[in-house]
């Protein structure tokens, strides 16, 4: 399922048909492999092959956090490392998540990393000035793939 998943969200990202798609291009294996060394996270296999891919960018209004380059410590959205280490000592967001979006509402969309099963690592709504063990949290989707797809394919209708 993640597969097809990802597959329609790269078909609706290479034929959009509004042009109006920025990404910053294909990422290394190995500054990904800083970035997971970085974050002390083994992340997903499907935000990986957005990364590989893509790297970060925007798309029919919306924007998906990644990877730029390897300032993980001064950068700026959609540095999705440099967001998760500010959103950690800011906001005491644990370990296990990733940023890697902004919902409508102003939140952030993380990843949750902790799992190795790829059908579950959820995709959750989390609001930073709140702390989250008092948030009960939105699952935004039940994989990166499908938080990908559903967010494109909700913006071309």
């Amino acid at each position: 399922m993640i597969k097809n998943y990802l597959k329609e969200a790269f078909k609706i990202i290479e034929n959009n048909p509004f042009d109006d798609a920025y990404f910053v291009g294909p990422k290394s294996e190995n500054l990904i492999l800083d970035v997971e060394k970085v974050l002390d996270l083994i992340l997903p296999t499907d935000f990986l092959t957005f990364v590989k891919k893509y790297g970060a960018g925007s798309i029919l209004g919306n924007e998906f956090y990644g990877v730029i380059d390897d300032n993980f410590y001064d950068s700026s959205i959609p540095n999705f490392a440099w967001l998760t280490l500010q959103s950690r000592e800011e906001y005491c967001l644990p370990k296990k998540f990733a940023v890697v979006a902004e919902s409508v509402e102003g939140n952030y969309i993380i990843l949750d990393c902790s799992s190795y099963d790829e059908e579950t690592n959820l995709v959750l709504e989390w609001i930073p000035s709140l702390p989250i063990e008092m948030q009960e949290m939105n699952v935004v989707a039940k994989s990166y793939a499908q938080f990908l797809f559903e967010t494109l394919q909700e913006s071309l209708q």
